[in-house]
C-alpha cells in the first residue's frame, strides 16, 4: 500500500491509498492531517488556533493560462471552539479532535476522483508573544500504477491522464511564479498605501487631539461656570437651612403656646367643674331651705287658723251666753223704754265686739299676706341668684371660648402662612434645581455627544480606508447569513450613532454592537424604573426617556426606520436572575393613519412566543383606545401602552407599570407569566435585501 506524505515543521500530512480487494472496497484511501504543538521547534511555545483542510478545485486552466490562482474548497476544520468533528460529506467521512495541543483530522475517501484530488492542510498558531504563524502542507498525488493494472474496470488512470497531470504541474509552476510576482507587486502597493495611510492617520490624530483639547477647554469653562452656580446653590441652601431653623423655632414657640393654652383650658375646665359643683350644692341647699320654710309657714298658718277658729267659737259662745242672759233680764223688765235702752246698749257692745273680731281677722290676713310675700320674695331671690350665677358662668365660658377660638385661629393662620411660605419656597427651590440640572445635563450631554460624533467620524474615515485596502486580500465574513456588516466600527457595547439621518431621522439612535454580531438599533429599554411609561399618545409617538437609563424611541421614529427595509426584532428579558430572549424574523410598524399597526414574523428563542398573538393589532394608550373591544380600555386596565387585542388584551405588556404584578407590569407570558420582568430591551436589525 503506497503512502504519500509531507511533513514541514512538525505538520504531518499524508494519504494512505487502500488496495482493492475482490469485493471492491468502499474506501480508496485515508487522508491524515496532524499537528503536534508540544514538539519544541525553538524556545517559543505555540498554541493551535485552527487546523483547516482544503481541496484544490480544478478551474479548467490546466496550462496556467493567465496565471490564475487555484480555487480552494474548505472541507473541514478544528478549533478550540469546535474541538471535535464527525460527519460525512460528498462521499468523504470526516473525524477529528483537538486536545492537549494536538490536532488530528482524518478523512476516509470513497471516490477515486477524491483520491486523485490535490489537498492542502493548513495550521494556524499563536506563540507566547502573540505572533500569528501559519504553516501549510500541499499534497499532490500520483495514481497507483499497480492498482491501475489490476483494476480493469477503471479506465480513469491512463497515460493521457498522466500527461495531463504533468501538464497541470507545469502550469502550476507558471501560476506560482506569476502569483509570486503578483503578490510582490501587491505587497509593495500595500506598503506604499500603508505609509500614506499612516501619515493620514497621524494627521487626523493630531487634528483629533486639537479638537479634543478644544472640547476639554470648553468643558473646563463650563465646569467653572457650573462650580459657580453650585456655589450659589450651596449659598441658597445655607439660607434655606437658616430659614428652616427659624421656622422650626417658630413652630416650637407655637407648640409652646398651644401647650400653655391647653394648660389654661384644663384649668378653666377644672374651675368650671368646681363652679358647677358649687351651683348644684347651692341650688340643693336653697331648695331644702325653701321647702323647710314653706313647711314651717304652712304649719304656723294652720296653727293660727285653728287658734282663731277656737277663739272665735269661744267669743261667739260668750256672746250667745250674754244674749241669753240679757234676754232673761229683758223678760223680767216690763218697760219698753228700758228694753229699748238695753237693746241699744247690747247692740253697741255687739257691734264693738264684731269690730274687734274683724280687726283681728284683718290683722291675721295681713300677717298671712306678709308671710306669702316673704315666701315669694325668697323664691324670686333664689331664682335671680341662680340666673345671675348661670349668666356669670355663661359669660366666663363664652369669654374663654372666644379667647381660645381667637388663639386657635391665630395659630392656624400662622401655621397656614408658614406652610404657604414653605410651599412657595420649596417650589422656587425645586424650579432652581430643575434649571440647574437641565443646564448641567445639557452641557454634559452636548459635550459627550460632540465627542462621540467626532470620534465616530474619525473611526468612519479610518474604517473606510482600512476596508478599501483589506477588501483585495480578505474575504468579508459575518457571523450570521444575510447580516450586513456595520458601516463603522463600534466604540463601545452601546455607542450613540449621531448621524442617524442615514435612516431619515433627525435624532440620535442607540446601537448594540455586541449581541449576535451587533448591528441592532435599540427601540425600548427598561432597567431601573426611573421613567414613567404610563403616558399618553403624544408621548409614545415622539418618544421619551434617556439612553443611559430607560427610554422609548418613539412610534414615528420606529415606523420611519422599518419602512426603509426589512427588519428583524429581538427582545431580551431578565426575570428571577435568568436571562432569555425572543427573535422574530420580520418586524415593521405602519404609519399613524393605521395607528402604528404591528407586523411580526416567525418566532425563535428561549423566552417563549409572547408577540405573535399581537400581530396586526393597533397601538393603544390610555387616552387613545384602538383595541377592538369597546367594553374596556386595555391600556388603562393594565397600566401600559401596547398593541392590545380584544380577548384578554395581551400576552406581553413590556410598557406596563414597573414592578406591578397581576398582568399589569412588563410581563412576557412564556417567561414571567403574570409577574413583571426586571429588565426588558427591544431592538431591531436590518436584514439583507
Amino acid at each position: 500500500m503506497p503512502v504519500y506524505f509531507h511533513r514541514p515543521s512538525g505538520l504531518e500530512f499524508r494519504l494512505s491509498r487502500a488496495q482493492r480487494d475482490m469485493q471492491r472496497s468502499r474506501s480508496c484511501g485515508v487522508l491524515l492531517c496532524k499537528e503536534d504543538a508540544l514538539i519544541q521547534r525553538d524556545d517559543n511555545p505555540r498554541n493551535i488556533t485552527e487546523l483547516i483542510l482544503y481541496q484544490v478545485v480544478d478551474t479548467g486552466l490546466t496550462n496556467g493560462h493567465n496565471g490564475a490562482p487555484d480555487r480552494l474548497r474548505r472541507l473541514a476544520s478544528l478549533s478550540p471552539s469546535n474541538p471535535n468533528l464527525l460527519r460525512v460529506l460528498d462521499g468523504m467521512k470526516f473525524s477529528g479532535d483537538l486536545k492537549n495541543g494536538q490536532a488530528t483530522l482524518r478523512v476516509e475517501l470513497s471516490k477515486q476522483t477524491n483520491c486523485l484530488t490535490e489537498y492542502i492542510c493548513e495550521v494556524q498558531e499563536v506563540d507566547s508573544k502573540g505572533k500569528e504563524l501559519i504553516t501549510s502542507s500541499r499534497l499532490l498525488q500520483q495514481p497507483d500504477q499497480s492498482s491501475i493494472k489490476d483494476d480493469l474496470y477503471d479506465q480513469s488512470f491512463t497515460s493521457p491522464l498522466l500527461m495531463r497531470l504533468l501538464s497541470v504541474v507545469q502550469g502550476l509552476d507558471v501560476k506560482l511564479a506569476t502569483t509570486e510576482n503578483f503578490l510582490k507587486d501587491k505587497l509593495n502597493s500595500v506598503e506604499d498605501r500603508a505609509l500614506d495611510l499612516r501619515k493620514e492617520l497621524t494627521d487626523k490624530l493630531h487634528s483629533l487631539e486639537n479638537s479634543l483639547q478644544s472640547q476639554l477647554t470648553t468643558f473646563e469653562k463650563s465646569s467653572d461656570k457650573m462650580e459657580t452656580k453650585l456655589s450659589s446653590v450651596e449659598a441658597k441652601l445655607s439660607s434655606v437651612e437658616t430659614k428652616l431653623s427659624s421656622v422650626e423655632t417658630k413652630l416650637s414657640s407655637v407648640e409652646t403656646n398651644l401647650s400653655s393654652v391647653e394648660t389654661k383650658l384644663s384649668s378653666v375646665e377644672i374651675k368650671l367643674s368646681y363652679v358647677e359643683t358649687k351651683l348644684t350644692s347651692i341650688e340643693d341647699s336653697w331648695e331644702d331651705k325653701a321647702e323647710n320654710l314653706q313647711k314651717e309657714l304652712t304649719n304656723k298658718l294652720n296653727s293660727l287658723e285653728i287658734s282663731l277658729q277656737k277663739e272665735a267659737s269661744i267669743n261667739f259662745k260668750k256672746v250667745e251666753d250674754k244674749l241669753c242672759h240679757l234676754e232673761a233680764k229683758l223678760a223680767s223688765i216690763d218697760s219698753d223704754a228700758l228694753q229699748q235702752k238695753v237693746l241699744s246698749t247690747i247692740k253697741d257692745q255687739v257691734d264693738e265686739h264684731f269690730i274687734k273680731v274683724l280687726n283681728a281677722t284683718e290683722k291675721a290676713d295681713d300677717t298671712l299676706n306678709k308671710t306669702a310675700g316673704l315666701v315669694t320674695a325668697l323664691r324670686y331671690d333664689n331664682t335671680n341668684f341662680q340666673n345671675d350665677i348661670m349668666a356669670r358662668y355663661k359669660n366666663v365660658f363664652e369669654n374663654v371660648s372666644r379667647n381660645m377660638e381667637e388663639m386657635f385661629l391665630q395659630n392656624t393662620n400662622l401655621t397656614s402662612s408658614m406652610a404657604k411660605s414653605l410651599l412657595h419656597f420649596k417650589s422656587d427651590l425645586d424650579l432652581s434645581f430643575d434649571r440647574i440640572e437641565v443646564l448641567i445635563n445639557g452641557s454634559v450631554a452636548n459635550t459627550l455627544i460632540s465627542l462621540q460624533c467626532l470620534k465616530s467620524g474619525l473611526n468612519s474615515s479610518i474604517s473606510a480606508e482600512v476596508e478599501s485596502v483589506s477588501e483585495d486580500f480578505f474575504v468579508r465574513q459575518t457571523g450570521k447569513e444575510n447580516t450586513p456588516v456595520p458601516q463603522q466600527p463600534a466604540t463601545s457595547a452601546y455607542p450613540v450613532l449621531c448621524r442617524s439621518n442615514i435612516l431619515g431621522l433627525k435624532i440620535p439612535i442607540l446601537c448594540d454592537t455586541l449581541t449576535e454580531n451587533g448591528g441592532w438599533i435599540v427601540i425600548q429599554r427598561r432597567s431601573r424604573g426611573d421613567v414613567d411609561f404610563y403616558r399618553n399618545w403624544a408621548s409614545y409617538k415622539e418618544g421619551f426617556g434617556k439612553f443611559d437609563t430607560d427610554f422609548w424611541l418613539g412610534l414615528e421614529n420606529i415606523h420611519a426606520i422599518t419602512r426603509s427595509g426589512k427588519y428583524e426584532l429581538r427582545v431580551d428579558l431578565k426575570y428571577n436572575g435568568q436571562s432569555k430572549y425572543a427573535v422574530y424574523d420580520n418586524f415593521s410598524l405602519a404609519g399613524e393613519d393605521e395607528n402604528y399597526k404591528i407586523t411580526v414574523g416567525s418566532y425563535t428563542g428561549t423566552a417563549g412566543d409572547g408577540l405573535s398573538s399581537h400581530d396586526g393589532q393597533q397601538f393603544s394608550t390610555y387616552d387613545r383606545h384602538n383595541d377592538k373591544d369597546t367594553s374596556k380600555n386595555c391600556a388603562s386596565l393594565y397600566t401600559g401602552a401596547w398593541w392590545y387585542f380584544s380577548m384578554g388584551c395581551h400576552h406581553s405588556n413590556l410598557n406596563g407599570k414597573w414592578q406591578a404584578s397581576s398582568f399589569k407590569g412588563p410581563r412576557w407570558r412564556g417567561f414571567t407569566r403574570s409577574e413583571p420582568a426586571s429588565f426588558t430591551e427591544m431592538k431591531i436589525r436590518r436584514l439583507g435585501d
